[in-house]
């Protein structure tokens, strides 16, 4: 076989290899849609403190439930809404049992990481927005 070929093949074969690797970037293969499916819990500094919800996406509809635990405070439940807008924009309506309503807005960074901002609405006003990141649990 002409040296030509094998290197031809050569580079077809290493081009094939590296399209067949998966990495964690989000790919076109895979959609935001795709990638959202599933349970997510916030990351925190404060022990004590959580929030994990498991969300459900039907086209670019986004709904979910959950639960949440506050310092020193009660624990509860959360009713999750949303959508996926510009092709890779999560907003996500979080609310809580407690009467708060947590609004996040941020994007998948990884498929397994959401990250953005949440800020609450509640009877005493609308608070400041403040990075937050959510961690895959499940898929």
């Amino acid at each position: 076989m002409p040296k030509s070929c094998l290197i031809a093949i050569a580079f077809t074969l290493a081009a094939c290899a590296s399209a067949c690797r998966s990495g964690d970037a989000l790919t076109a293969q895979r959609t935001v849609a795709d990638d959202l499916r599933g349970t997510w819990a916030e990351l925190y500094q404060i022990p004590g403190v959580s929030t994990v919800i498991t969300l459900a996406v039907a086209d670019t509809s986004i709904t979910g439930m959950g639960t949440y635990t506050i310092e020193a405070g009660r624990p509860g439940t959360i009713a999750v809404t949303g959508m996926i807008s510009a092709e890779k924009t999560v907003d996500l309506d979080l609310a809580r049992s407690d009467g708060w309503v947590g609004h996040f807005r941020g994007s998948l960074a990884l498929h397994d990481s959401l990250s953005g901002y949440l800020w609450f609405r509640s009877s005493l006003g609308i608070g400041d927005p403040a990075p937050v990141s959510f961690k895959r649990m499940t898929p």
